[in-house]
């Protein structure tokens, strides 16, 4: 069994996986549950990044409860 620290708004971490499918780069921000796609994998990385980014400042700006930080990865995943 692992345990980890839970995210909070102020503090955490959040493991990501970028792969690709066909012609289309995917990018997962697995304890969000999050998902983006793009042409290049750098553009992933970068849309990811601000994805995670803008769902944690909407955690602390509507003051949501810790565990919509610290979901369970789906299985697909």
């Amino acid at each position: 069994m692992i345990f980890r620290k839970k995210n909070t708004p102020d503090r955490g971490i959040v493991r990501y996986i970028i792969f690709r499918e066909d012609d289309t780069w995917y990018g997962v921000a697995l304890e969000l549950n999050l998902v983006v796609d793009a042409e290049s994998k750098f553009d992933v990385f970068v849309k990811l990044d601000d994805a995670v980014k803008s769902y944690v400042n909407t955690v602390r700006f509507a003051k949501l409860r810790n565990n919509v930080l610290n979901q369970d990865t789906s299985s697909e995943y």
